[in-house]
């Protein structure tokens, strides 16, 4: 399918600006491919984002009835003070989440028993095995300076723990996630991630082209933004881990039995329109993806509706 947005010559040149940035292709040297179940990418400029935000709360306000000339004010004033260098010039404004699959952590709960001989409650502490994606956040940075005063920052919140130069660990008050997520600092090159092997090590010593997606995808950083699905290998892995909560073991057989992969792309825009592209890959190739659609909500609804 695709989707036509066309702009006015008021708009625009705000949306010329907001998307006149390519996502940055190192990016992708950083995605392990293995088991990597999907990528969102985007690039805006944050600055012509802001800009245009601001018009239209100014031209909202002017067409009113009664305009507030202290939303004008107030507006004008966060204009004027607020840092714009810091706001929009810290990071360039592209990034990109890969979804490399999914890991396990150990978490502590309590539970209570009852007690028949003492007719009481027991507090009992349990361990139970959840179940979150790996990913890897990445973004690109315009003045590493700045990206550092607010990592100190958040050091002296006591939220960040430095294991090394340019790597860092979050903190948390619940055990179960304290020092599961990093952020580390490489070349122009922001990461956040829960891969405590690639935040370690791996980032800094790069990884080899056999294991990342390499120039695969780079056709992909030209687009204002994108999306990927690997629905095959999303509901492989999501059956070995086995666990209900994320899918129910019988609607998981259904959607893994029609839906391939999924993906979509905004193209740059051309005169004055943006076409946005998403398409849908079913397994069956010979029957109609409308049809094969109907069925797989069909088989949705029939399960969930007889189910006992």
């Amino acid at each position: 399918m695709t989707f036509f947005n066309a702009f006015n010559e008021t708009i625009k040149p705000y949306i010329q600006n907001i998307y006149s940035k390519n996502i940055n292709p190192e990016f992708f040297k950083y995605v392990k491919k293995e088991n990597l179940i999907g990528m969102l990418g985007f690039s805006a400029n944050t600055e012509a984002v802001s800009d245009l935000y601001y018009e239209i709360i100014r031209r909202a306000n002017a067409s009113s009835i009664v305009p507030n000339k202290y939303i004008i004010a107030a507006i004008e004033l966060s204009d004027l003070f607020l840092d714009k260098r810091v706001i929009h010039h810290s990071l360039k404004g592209d990034a990109l989440i890969a979804f490399t699959g999914i890991k396990s952590y150990l978490s502590n709960y309590t539970s209570f028993e009852y007690d028949s001989l003492t007719f009481e409650n027991r507090n009992i502490e349990k361990t139970k095995t959840k179940y979150i994606p790996e990913f890897i956040a990445m973004f690109t940075m315009e003045n590493q300076a700045n990206v550092k005063r607010i990592l100190k920052l958040i050091q002296r919140m006591d939220a960040l723990t430095e294991l090394s130069p340019n790597t860092f660990v979050f903190k948390s008050p619940k055990e179960d996630i304290d020092g599961q997520f990093f952020v580390v600092i490489k070349d122009s090159l922001l990461f956040i991630t829960n891969d405590k092997n690639l935040a370690t090590s791996e980032i800094a010593l790069g990884l080899s082209a056999e294991k990342t997606v390499g120039k695969e995808y780079n056709s992909y950083a030209n687009s204002p933004s994108f999306g990927l699905l690997d629905a095959t290998k999303l509901f492989k892995l999501m059956t070995d881990v086995n666990d209900d909560k994320l899918l129910k073991p019988k609607e998981m057989e259904i959607w893994s039995k029609k839906i391939n992969q999924g993906s979509f792309v905004c193209k740059q825009m051309e005169a004055n329109t943006v076409n946005f592209e998403i398409s849908l890959e079913m397994k069956n190739r010979q029957n109609s993806s409308i049809l094969e659609l109907i069925g797989l909500f069909d088989e949705l609804y029939i399960l969930n509706h007889f189910r006992n």
